[in-house]
């Protein structure tokens, strides 16, 4: 029995609402996360952007050379690959979706064009990249929301049935892997203001 199974027969409705809040907040905590570095440290936010496109163009490429199915795909289909199958949020989230009163996971994840596309498990990868994007920056209320969000983000993963450990485990890789690039590129070890936005000519008087 692996932890999707055992998770599928011991749900509950409290574990379903906690992790149901990572997987429906991280575009928003992302994007939120990037505005805070711009006022922060900019060359964070160039590393941090750069390492979030190219995670992505990453993982788009491994979706397409080794299309491998999610759990919620199995326990729905087994091992037979239905090219027609559509995307879904999983019984968990269907359940969040059902007590909400409305269909917010449903379509958030019912639209995915990449139903073969468990492998990297980026839901983990962003989080992370908070972390070690983040912490010079945060504080002790900071670095312990981010690394709640991270770690929060890793269980729900795998308990909402949307990827095996080996997702999340290539997901973690691949953040750390890219971001040790974008470091390498970025040398810049000091922390530097955004650009000031200044009319061109302006104080030339």
């Amino acid at each position: 029995m692996t932890l999707q199974d055992y998770f599928l027969q011991h749900s509950s409705p409290i574990a379903d609402l906690y992790f149901a809040i990572p997987y429906g907040t991280f575009i928003y905590v992302s994007v939120l996360f990037a505005t805070y570095l711009y006022f922060k440290d900019y060359v964070a936010l160039k590393r941090y952007t750069w390492t979030f496109f190219l995670m992505n163009i990453a993982a788009y490429v491994t979706y397409h050379v080794y299309p491998a199915a999610p759990p919620w795909y199995f326990h729905a289909r087994g091992c037979v690959a239905d090219l027609t199958a559509h995307a879904s949020e999983g019984t968990h989230l269907a359940a969040v979706d059902v007590m909400l009163g409305f269909n917010y996971f449903g379509a958030f994840y019912g639209r995915s064009a990449d139903v073969f596309g468990a492998v990297p498990s980026l839901h983990v990868a962003y989080p992370l990249l908070i972390v070690l994007e983040g912490w010079r920056t945060f504080r002790v209320v900071g670095r312990t929301f981010a690394l709640l969000f991270f770690g929060s983000m890793v269980c729900a993963a795998v308990y909402l049935d949307h990827h095996w450990i080996i997702d999340v485990l290539l997901g973690l890789a691949y953040c750390v892997g890219i971001h040790l690039v974008a470091r390498a590129v970025f040398k810049q070890s000091t922390s530097a203001p955004a650009p000031a936005l200044v009319p061109q000519g302006a104080g030339s008087s």
